[in-house]
């Protein structure tokens, strides 16, 4: 997830400055969108499509730092995961106990009313 996350920041920074698309007549273009919130018809901009030219480029810097590493295995690191799970100290409570707890404190919260 956290790749995820960083790819659509680096996309996000590199077409951040696209141009808006102009027609023949070198006017710019917009398109008609109507807004829920408003409802209204409104003018939105319509930008050049988005340049994904950075994959390329980061997958050839990818390629050429696993060239330059040698191939050594990954460290076992699951039992270290097991040791560190958030939560791991804590018992799993069931849903009819959460219920009573639950139930406990509104009827308390009640009967102070």
């Amino acid at each position: 997830m956290r790749a995820r996350t960083e790819l659509a920041i680096i996309d996000h920074n590199i077409n951040i400055g696209r141009e808006q698309k102009t027609t023949l007549e070198g006017k710019p273009q917009y398109k008609d969108m109507y807004t829920k919130t408003t409802q209204q018809w409104v003018a939105k901009p319509v930008y050049e499509p988005t340049s994904q030219d950075f994959r390329k480029d980061l997958m050839e810097d990818v390629l050429k730092l696993r060239e330059e590493k040698s191939l050594e295995p990954w460290p076992q690191i699951q039992a270290d995961l097991n040791k560190t799970r958030i939560g791991a100290e804590t018992p799993i409570r069931r849903t009819d106990s959460l219920l009573k707890i639950w139930k406990r404190r509104l009827f308390n919260t009640l009967s102070h009313v």
